[in-house]
């Protein structure tokens, strides 16, 4: 997963390419995993390198392996990018279960026949709405 958010400072799809490209020991199964083609991977680490003026990763032909300093550095943003990943997780879930107010004006007949067991269910079901139902009709609503 590739953050969108740009800051100054640390760069956290840098982060994650790198991350990336160390676990998967490659910089073409790195980019699958992010969905990213693998030239972007290449170019966000050689840019997190150069201005970190340091080299994190060794380069061979058919392989890549992480320096003394890059499997530092790894654990270091490998913790940063899974708390992200957490972070983000956590508020995608918080946001799976309805909250607010359910609000419906029906006429008496309906409303206590046909919805009072439907909002019934649906407040045991969702303990953190509530639900105003408005029974009338016409100008008595």
């Amino acid at each position: 997963m590739l953050l969108t958010c740009r800051t100054k400072g640390p760069d956290l799809n840098r982060l994650a390419c790198f991350a990336a490209v160390v676990e998967t020991v490659s910089f073409a199964h790195a980019a699958e995993r992010l969905g990213i083609p693998s030239a972007v991977v290449s170019l966000q680490i050689t840019r997190m390198e150069q201005e970190a003026k340091a080299s994190w990763l060794l380069r061979a032909t058919r392989s890549v392996s992480p320096t003394e300093l890059g499997r530092d550095f790894f654990r270091r943003c490998n913790h940063i990018v899974k708390e992200a990943e957490d972070a983000f997780d956590r508020l995608s879930h918080s946001t799976d279960r309805p909250t607010g107010t359910l609000r419906a004006t029906v006429p008496p007949d309906y409303g206590v026949a046909m919805l009072t067991p439907v909002v019934t269910a649906f407040r045991r079901a969702s303990p953190s709405c509530s639900a105003m139902l408005k029974l009338g009709t016409g100008s008595a609503i």
